[in-house]
């Protein structure tokens, strides 16, 4: 409280004033701190009237009550003394309620802390943080690159959300960490599919057997199916459509030329020894699928049939004594069946044989894998292998069934019924078909 005599703030429960003497009455201390923030109040005589006037030491100046004179109000000790104690009070006020509003504010914000720390969103934001930081290590570990960068991001905006909650890091809207925390789980999103598909195989071309005849692909990404004496598979990720046509153009160089057939999706062809180029090319996965065959070893059945023919008509001719000449004759008959139906079985088109002996061979191996699988009680582990088996099969029986016997040549029908039959009757005894 303040002295009403000279101003001067006094402690509480004063009976006088320290400076002056003055009595102080302990009733009027909510009368004197209301009237604290008061305008002070100087007694001076009006120059023109010589009237008693009151006027606010605060001002510049004066205007006579009576007369309506103004004078400037000068600056005398006793003005400047009253305006000094104006001016103390108003800071000292101001003073007062700016630090009220500071431990105010103060006191909100250890609240918001305390609130921000026990809340559910302040310790996922930190378990995110942490697994964010494990996946970007992990990816760029494993070179993927791009997902790496997003869990890099991922982390650095769960991180700064988390400091914003804390009040760490200062903010004008306490709900951007809130707006930081959302933004960071839907970049899961592209991290996932980022991830996906970066996690495709590295593709490691052999470097001998059948696939040193063909052109590695400019892809670096796929695998390898089969990678045997007679065949070879491979199939080939994130290839462009230009990249097909490229790869069909690198095969050419290669030689595989001979009945070539080309479209958008696929490319067939042999080389001069015999190989056989299989390209399928999926435009939506953007998968290039790679089969090439090794040429059948045929044996000489002809020759062989030509020396037991002529073995047993030389047995008969000893056991029953019949005349030389009567046994030449029919050695000779003999021969000349065995000739003629080598000339049959010679005159199948080569193309027509060597893909019906390369079929006839893949179903007998579509027959034991899929007795196998069917007997099997880890279907699960033979999936992978069981829809590679189907596509195949599928292929094969694509182009079987494209073959029209009415326009092959007789041997050429024959043989490709021949076949046929055999193979139904396999799937037949195997209960596939």
């Amino acid at each position: 409280m303040y002295c009403n005599n000279c101003g001067q703030e006094v402690p509480n429960n004063s009976g006088f004033c320290p400076n002056c003497g003055a009595k102080i009455n302990p009733q009027n201390q909510t009368t004197q701190d209301a009237q604290s923030t008061e305008p002070r109040t100087i007694k001076l005589k009006c120059k023109n009237c010589n009237a008693t006037m009151e006027v606010d030491a605060s001002k510049q100046e004066a205007v006579c009550p009576y007369c309506g004179a103004k004078e400037k109000i000068l600056d005398s000790d006793a003005v400047a003394v009253e305006k000094i104690k104006s001016n103390t009070y108003k800071e000292m006020e101001y003073a007062r309620m700016e630090k009220e509003e500071k431990q105010n504010a103060k006191n909100q914000k250890e609240q918001e802390k305390k609130a921000y720390s026990k809340s559910f969103l302040s310790k996922f934001t930190i378990i995110m943080t942490f697994i964010c930081l494990i996946c970007a290590f992990t990816a760029f570990g494993s070179k993927h690159i791009l997902a790496g960068i997003i869990a890099l991001i991922q982390t650095v905006i769960f991180a700064v959300s988390w400091l914003m909650g804390k009040q760490i890091i200062g903010e004008n809207k306490k709900a951007v960490y809130k707006a930081l925390a959302l933004l960071g789980c839907l970049l899961i999103i592209p991290f996932s599919i980022t991830a996906m598909r970066e996690s495709v195989s590295k593709l490691e071309w052999p470097k001998s057997g059948l696939a040193d005849k063909l052109p590695k692909p400019d892809s670096q990404y796929g695998e390898i199916d089969f990678d045997e004496d007679d065949f070879f598979e491979a199939n080939v990720e994130k290839t462009s459509a230009d990249d097909y046509r490229s790869y069909i153009k690198a095969c050419e160089d290669k030689g595989f030329t001979v009945d070539a057939e080309k479209s958008n999706s696929s490319y067939t062809a042999a080389d001069s020894e015999g190989y056989k180029l299989d390209l399928y090319y999926n435009s939506y996965d953007k998968e290039l699928r790679i089969s090439l065959d090794a040429p059948k070893q045929e044996t000489d059945s002809a020759n062989q049939t030509d020396s037991t023919d002529t073995s047993e008509a030389d047995t008969a001719a000893t056991d029953t004594g019949t005349d030389t000449t009567t046994a030449t004759d029919n050695s000779g008959s003999d021969n000349s069946a065995t000739t003629d139906s080598t000339t049959d079985s010679g005159s199948v088109t080569p193309e027509l044989k060597e893909f019906l002996d390369s079929y006839e061979s893949f179903m007998d191996e579509y027959i034991a894998f899929m007795q196998k699988y069917n007997s099997s009680s880890d279907t699960l582990g033979m999936a992978t292998d069981y829809a590679k088996m189907l596509a195949k099969y599928a292929e094969f029986s694509k182009k079987a069934d494209a073959y029209n016997t009415d326009e092959m040549s007789s041997a050429d029908a024959a043989y490709y019924l021949d076949v046929m039959n055999r193979v139904n009757k396999k799937l037949a005894d195997a209960a596939l078909n």
